[in-house]
């Protein structure tokens, strides 16, 4: 058996290794329709394959929410300021070209990253953490990005040192925007009802084998570097852009949504015990 331990927008959940497994657990019926679609003439092999369970990528949140900290106490230790909201910058590690973490229309990679702080830091006043994958740790403490420390209220998160963690989750809870692109953290942040704002992936991106489709992206794209001002206006103006779909959204890909819903693992475990007997 496996677990896919994400939800990403790229292909992944479609990967062919699933049938490298007897069961693979999956978090909805919009996995599991999707995967029979991509593989119509495995059908009946992936019916049996295919068990839908509640997910990893969710399950901190249901069963360790009480241990998360309130936010005076989470910007107190990050140096926050926690009257302010919280934009997390969290983008994978092979969404743009040349190991980048922005998209390559931002331009040169440390200006655009400069001119993001601006816009949120300093215009916006919000605080700004710098989440990258941990392929990407190593390359934002090169000296081309030591202008950082000069902002204030600019966190950059120790993806290296807390990668899967409860600090790592934390992040996330406590978040106002979260700016991602094919990254899980999509999903996961829409599941937690965060304001979404999404980067486009560098082309050649094929949707058509991504495992969620390109117009399942509840929030703003973000596809102008110039426009990001403009989007945290909107959201500011409308608080409530995109909670629709973002609920809708969540139904779709998690079943199972409560803690009280976790004895489904014991179901399934056992239906594939009764089954190998």
């Amino acid at each position: 058996t496996t677990f896919k331990h994400s939800v990403p927008y790229k292909k992944f959940f479609l990967s062919e290794n699933i049938f490298d497994y007897d069961y693979v657990f999956i978090p909805g019926e919009y996995h599991f329709n999707r995967i029979i679609n991509f593989y119509k003439h495995k059908k009946t092999e992936l019916k049996k394959k295919l068990m839908i369970s509640p997910s990893p990528k969710i399950l901190p949140y249901m069963k360790l929410k009480k241990d998360l900290e309130n936010k005076k106490d989470f910007c107190k230790k990050y140096s926050l300021d926690p009257s302010q909201k919280i934009v997390v910058l969290a983008t994978t590690y092979n969404s743009f070209k040349n190991q980048r973490f922005l998209p390559e229309n931002f331009g040169e990679e440390t200006l655009a990253l400069k001119i993001l702080c601006e816009i949120i830091a300093i215009k916006k006043k919000f605080n700004f953490i710098i989440k990258l994958h941990h392929y990407h740790f190593d390359k934002i403490l090169n000296s081309r990005y030591s202008f950082l420390s000069d902002f204030k209220n600019v966190h950059i998160f120790k993806s290296n040192k807390n990668y899967d963690s409860l600090d790592s989750e934390e992040v996330f809870f406590q978040s106002d925007f979260v700016i991602t692109d094919t990254s899980g953290v999509g999903p996961l942040c829409c599941y937690l009802d965060k304001k979404m704002i999404y980067l486009n992936p560098d082309p050649p991106f094929d949707w058509n084998s991504s495992d969620i489709e390109k117009d399942m992206r509840p929030g703003f794209i973000l596809d102008k570097l110039g426009n990001a001002s403009e989007i945290f206006d909107q959201y500011i103006k409308t608080p409530e852009a995109f909670s629709i779909e973002r609920k809708k959204f969540t139904q779709s890909i998690f079943k199972y949504l409560g803690e009280n819903s976790l004895d489904v693992f014991i179901y399934n475990i056992k239906k594939i015990l009764n089954e190998k007997n």
